[in-house]
Order: structure tokens, then sequence, then C-alpha cells
């Protein structure tokens, strides 16, 4: 994607920046959590580097609001290095709650108390935008008490169906609704909200399925509910192990129902009238469907084995 958002001196840097300043702060204000939080958040990623955890589909979180910005105006570099200031702290934030509330959250559940710090941060970035009473302030609120209750009932369901699936687990991320909104106020242009909140909501649906994917032998491991491992305990046969109808047809199940929320989004994006997200979307539609076809490929020596033992 050959444009600014991805330049030393545009996100690519703010998000070093970002890290560099989180560190250092936390240094400063709680140096006995320091050490033990700043090795979480390096496990994080393979590779152990911060800026690679927010590249593939947790970039978008990122990218959207530059994407928003620039189909209007120039961005104001200042107030987007301060958006994703606050992005990266949501994100550690949500993280750190959701992997406590997983059955392989020992680490989290440890530092749990970390997350007011980052939800400070988070919201203290906003502070020299939105006065007190300003609007804005309403629509942050709103949106932590949704993302707040999408994490509770998600950690509380036995089964995950597509309904519950798009109005709950794909919400616990709606907090990217927030620096969307603050473009919006910020220039006086809400009319944009609404379509590009509609368009992330669709996409966050489309990205939580892909790391439910990536991730389905660990969360079968400790027992984490997903929607493909709903599906195939609804879907198995009788005497088929859950694995045996995921390696048979659940990854071209999932196959189907990722191609259509691509198409959803195909049809949602034209409104947004935006170049920089027609390119950030055929990246990332090649990226998936990459990602996709080459797991179907995978499962074919698997599901031959499945057949023979099970049936």
């Amino acid at each position: 994607m050959p444009d600014p958002c991805r330049s030393d001196s545009g996100l690519a840097g703010f998000v070093s920046a970002a890290l560099a300043r989180i560190h250092s702060e936390m240094r400063a204000s709680a140096p006995q959590m320091a050490g033990p939080v700043s090795r979480w958040m390096s496990s994080l990623p393979e590779t152990g580097r911060g800026e690679d955890y927010f590249s593939g589909g947790r970039e978008v979180i990122l990218l959207l609001p530059w994407i928003l910005e620039n189909s209007f105006r120039s961005p104001d570099l200042e107030f987007q290095r301060d958006l994703v200031y606050s992005s990266v702290n949501a994100y550690y934030f949500i993280r750190l709650i959701d992997n406590a509330t997983d059955q392989r959250g020992e680490t989290e559940l440890a530092l749990l108390p970390a997350a007011s710090f980052f939800h400070g941060r988070f919201q203290a970035a906003y502070f020299r935008y939105f006065p007190a009473g300003h609007p804005f302030w309403e629509f942050l609120e709103a949106t932590c008490a949704l993302m707040a209750e999408a994490a509770i009932c998600d950690a509380a369901a036995r089964e995950i169906t597509r309904e519950h699936f798009e109005q709950v687990t794909a919400r616990k991320t709606v907090g990217l609704r927030i620096p969307l909104a603050a473009v919006c106020y910020r220039y006086g242009r809400l009319e944009l909200l609404k379509p590009w909140q509609r368009f992330y909501d669709v996409l966050a649906c489309l990205n939580q399925l892909m790391n439910d994917l990536l991730d389905w032998q660990d969360d079968l491991e400790h027992g984490v509910q997903t929607l493909i491992l709903s599906e195939a305990r609804r879907r198995k046969a009788e005497g088929q192990s859950v694995i045996g109808w995921l390696v048979t047809g659940g990854f071209e199940w999932a196959k189907e129902r990722a191609v259509s929320w691509i198409e959803d989004l195909e049809r949602l994006r034209p409104a947004l009238a935006s170049s920089d997200l027609d390119a950030y979307w055929k990246d990332r539609v090649r990226e998936v469907l990459g990602i996709l076809n080459s797991l179907t490929e995978e499962m074919g020596p698997l599901a031959d084995l499945a057949r023979l033992l099970e049936g």
C-alpha cells in the first residue's frame, strides 16, 4: 500500500513512538509494574517486536482513522500521532482483559491491574481535542460500555452462534469506533461516522474469524469457545470428532463465511469514496484469501486420514 501511512513519518513511525512512550511512562509512574508488563507486551508477537504486533489484521485499528481523515483533508500528523498512541493503549487494555478471561490467561490475571494504566492513557489522549461536555465524550462512554458488555457476555457464552458472533464476539473490538468518531467530531463531519462505522463492524467479524481460524488448536486445547469450534460441535456427525469435522469440511465452511463478509464489505466500500481504503482493502482481501486457500489445502491429507479413522 504505497501511501504516507506506511512511511516512517506516518503511522509506521507513530507505532514505534507510541510503544516507546508507553514503556517510558510506565517506568516513570509504575516502575515495579513496568518490567512484567513490558515482558508481557513483548511476548504477544512471535518476533518480540511490538511494532510487528500491529500488522496484518490488527493494522486496521491504526489505518482506518488515518484513511478516514485523508478522504476529505490532509491528515494532521500530530492528531494522528495521538490517535495511534491512544489506540495502541486501548488494544493492550482489551487484550489484557480478553486473555485474562480465557482459561489460558494466568499471566494476564496476575497483570490485570495494569489495565487501568492502559485505559487511562487511551482516554487521556483525547483531552486536548475535546473539552468536558463535548458530545464526543458521550460517544466514548457508550462505546466503552458496549465493549465491556460484549467481553463479559462472550466470556460467559457456552456456545457461539453466528448471531452471537456478530452481535457480541466481534464487538469486543468496537473501540475502533472511538478514533473514527474523533476524526468526525473534530472536523464536523458526523455524516461520515455511520457508514465508516458500519464498514468496520463487518470487517471486525472477518478479522475475528481469521483469528479464530489461526488459533483453533490452541482454543480447542484450552476450552475457548469460538464460532468455528461451536459450528464443529453442532455440525459434526455422530461418532465424528471436532477435529474430524474441521479437517473434512470446517475450513471450507469458514471460507464460505469469510467470503460472505468480504462480499458485504465490497458493497459497503464504494460509498466511503476513499482510494486509500480501496488500496488497503485490496491488500487485505488478497491476504485473507491466501490464508484461507493455504489452510484448506493443508487440510487435504488430514481429511483423508480423518475419514479413514472416523468413517
